[in-house]
């Protein structure tokens, strides 16, 4: 089968990763998982690059210096800048703290080992358990496989096959007239596309976070992965 994504067109899209190490896992899992349109890659690159920060980022920033960040971020858990000062500086204090209790994580250290991971963030124990039933892998045992570039990609591509996510960003009847009136790529995209990356990011994220720069990074992708 053709490549699906070269370290060439990675290297535009993502210049601060090391594409031509990442690239042959993203083709390797993208035609595994039946990603295999332009319109397919173009969508799951532009989320998997606004997770991770145009894939230099496998797991949550969890250390923080600045008072008053922790209780911008999470208003519920910080009530004052005196509450925060023991997080300040401690990513695995901060992990239990924000995740413990909750999305499966019930012993005192669950927080910081099931936190974010992978490029599309995986959070918590129960997410990490449906993760280890996509891939056979056992990342609950062993979450630290979620933050290696290889199963990341693995994750990433597993994710969006069992949510059904090509068929979301299919092609959908009725946009052929706006394909032909329409010449500008970008224009084109945010026209034709915008609803599906609207729900691939709901699917994602549960709800609408970062859909701007999701959307910016679609339609870079879509200079690169054109139909």
């Amino acid at each position: 089968m053709p490549t699906l994504i070269s370290a060439a067109q990675l290297r535009p899209f993502a210049t601060n990763c090391d594409y031509t190490a990442l690239a042959p896992m993203l083709d390797r899992e993208a035609q595994r998982c039946e990603i295999s349109t332009p319109r397919r890659i173009r969508h799951w690159l532009a989320h998997l690059h606004h997770e991770s920060q145009g894939f230099t980022r496998l797991e949550e920033g969890l250390f923080y210096k600045t008072p008053g960040r922790l209780k911008a971020t999470w208003p519920t858990r910080f009530k004052t800048l005196e509450a925060e000062a023991p997080y300040l500086r401690n990513p695995q204090a901060l992990a239990n703290k924000v995740y413990g209790g909750r999305m499966g994580n019930s012993e005192p250290n669950d927080g910081w080992l099931y936190r974010g991971g992978a490029w599309i963030q995986l959070t918590g124990k129960d997410n990490y358990r449906r993760a280890s039933a996509w891939t056979g892998l056992d990342l609950v045992k062993s979450p630290e496989l979620a933050r290696t570039p290889s199963v990341a990609c693995v994750i990433a591509a597993d994710f969006w096959r069992v949510e059904g996510l090509n068929a979301i960003v299919d092609v959908d009847a009725g946009e052929a007239e706006i394909t032909a009136k329409v010449a500008d790529v970008a224009e084109r995209i945010k026209l034709t596309e915008g609803d599906d990356l609207r729900q691939g990011t709901d699917e994602i994220n549960g709800g609408l976070n970062g859909v701007e720069d999701r959307m910016r990074q679609l339609i870079r992708a879509g200079a690169i992965w054109s139909d």
